[in-house]
Parts: C-alpha cells; structure tokens; sequence
C-alpha cells in the first residue's frame, strides 16, 4: 500500500510540474508574440487615433527609423496648461523589440531628457515632460534601445 501511495503522490508532482512548465511557457517573453507588451512593462496611458482632435497640439512629427529599425507613427506635444506638457504617439505607432526601449527628447546641441520606458511597442501612448522644457530646444523624439546603446528611430518636431 505504501508504495501505491508512493507512485500517486510521484505521478501528482510530474503533473503539477508539467502544467507549471506549461504555464511559465506560454507567459514567457520568447512566447510572446508580435504587438504584445514586453515584461514588465507599463500599460499605455492614452489611446490616440490619426487624426483625432489634439487641441492643445503645438508641436508634431512623424517617426522614421534608423538602418534597420522600424519606427513608425506621430509624435504630438500637447500643451495643457502653463508648465504642463505631454508627449503623445499616436495610435498607430510601432517599433521593433527591443531589450529596454526608452524615450528621450533631444536637441540639436545633443542635450536629452529622459521621459521613460516605452510602454509597449503597438499603439498610443503618453509621456509626461518635465514642467517648462523649452521645446523649441528640444525638437527630437528619439525611441532608443539603453541597454544595446541603439538608435531605433527619431521623429523631428515642428510647430503644428
């Protein structure tokens, strides 16, 4: 009797081992497939469709990707009030993954200002900037890999 109770209690841990297997797997990130979030990361804020009403909208730019990266979609910066400015990307935005993908607004004498990780690589999303960034400085949206040091794309910023 006590080797029975032996094998079955055996056989239960196989079991519960396969199906935890299972579903470490199909969560993991090499099981992700194309337009879900990478790990860790933080749901997009805002839905943004192409040519929706952006009042507020002062500066706008179109991504385009550097060498073999794709980056596409708009960047608009809204201006919500006195030192109270956001960056938004469209809803048809898309990247390529990538191991930490940030954003970063530039400028042209090379000064960056951190604005976050990129919260999914499909789709619309905001990013707060810091109050009364001078954004006539700071012209470039750049989404930029921080870990592989890659440039993935930039869109320049014009005044809409």
């Amino acid at each position: 009797m006590k080797i029975i109770s032996r094998i079955a209690i055996i056989g239960l841990l196989q079991a519960g081992i396969i199906v935890a297997l299972i579903l470490t797997f199909s969560s993991s990130p090499m099981a992700a497939q194309e337009g879900d979030s990478p790990p860790n990361a933080q749901p997009p804020q805002v839905a943004l469709t192409v040519g929706e009403e952006t009042s507020g909208a002062v500066f706008a730019g179109e991504f385009r990707g550097n060498g073999p990266f794709t980056v596409v979609g708009e960047a608009i910066i809204i201006n919500e009030g006195p030192g109270d400015q956001s960056l938004r990307f469209t809803e048809d935005f898309r990247t390529n993954r990538g191991q930490r993908l940030a954003v970063f607004l530039r400028s042209q004498s090379g000064a960056v200002i951190d604005l976050g990780d990129l919260g999914d690589i499909i789709g619309g999303q905001e990013f707060e900037i810091p109050a009364f960034t001078n954004l006539s400085e700071f012209n470039q949206v750049q989404v930029f890999d921080e870990i592989a040091g890659i440039d993935f794309g930039t869109a320049v910023l014009a005044p809409v």
